[in-house]
């Protein structure tokens, strides 16, 4: 026989106004991003500690740790429970991965040999915003957890104008500038953030376990052209 492909989910299923399961793969889908990203800090948190052999970090450590994971619970993966949960783990996530750059801060520090004043700060790239790349000199680094080189696209949040990209050896890197979609940047959560374009470029081989920072300056602001389009009537 013919038998038609089931396309729709098998939930909803609910029982009361507060006590239901709706597209467990699709449901929460930032519940889903934090439980991914607070794993992801927790990683590289463990491999920093090591690497730049920082003091005893045992506490933070127990803090972020349990989070991570109780997010991989299933319940709490496919979200499956009541609002008033799913804002308690969102909170503590997010305090994870606040708790995981107070130890990223210091080990870079070390293994860039840079300035115990230098402070880094992590991007809210999933809607598009970084204060801190809103000014005209900033650098950045990017870090590759991973037992092996990884090449990747950099898409940096960016305020409107014309930049210059550099490896350390100063060597200029080819970029482009995309403009964020006016849906992104109608977020409420994106406030008075000046980022109106994506800074896209291509990260070369970044070596297994290891860093390499980008230096990223714009050399003159950039104002939106508009075109016209003209139809022609038949």
């Amino acid at each position: 026989p013919n038998l038609s492909t089931k396309q729709d989910d098998f939930i909803p299923l609910g029982v009361d106004r507060h006590t239901h399961a709706t597209g467990m793969y699709t449901s929460r889908p930032v519940i889903k991003y934090l439980a991914r990203e607070t794993h992801l800090y927790v990683q590289i948190a463990k491999q920093l500690q090591i690497f730049a052999q920082l003091g005893n970090n045992d506490k933070k450590f127990e803090e972020i740790m349990w989070i991570s994971g109780v997010l991989q619970d299933h319940t709490v993966i496919t979200g499956a429970m009541r609002p008033i949960v799913a804002d308690y783990y969102a909170k503590k996530a997010y305090l994870a991965r606040e708790i995981s750059m107070q130890m990223f801060r210091p080990a870079f520090n070390i293994l860039r040999n840079s300035s115990s004043k230098m402070i880094y700060y992590a991007c809210h790239f999933n809607i598009s915003s970084c204060w801190t790349l809103e000014g005209n000199r900033f650098f950045i680094v990017v870090y590759n957890p991973l037992a092996w080189a990884v090449t990747l696209p950099i898409r940096l949040p960016v305020a409107r104008g014309i930049y210059k990209v550099y490896d350390p050896k100063g060597v200029q890197q080819n970029h482009s500038l995309i403009t964020i979609h006016e849906l992104v940047m109608s977020l409420p959560d994106r406030g008075d953030f000046l980022t109106e374009d994506e800074l896209v470029f291509i990260a070369d081989k970044i070596p297994p376990l290891g860093f390499r920072s980008y230096f990223i300056e714009r050399i003159q602001l950039r104002t939106r052209t508009r075109r016209s389009v003209l139809k022609r009537a038949s």
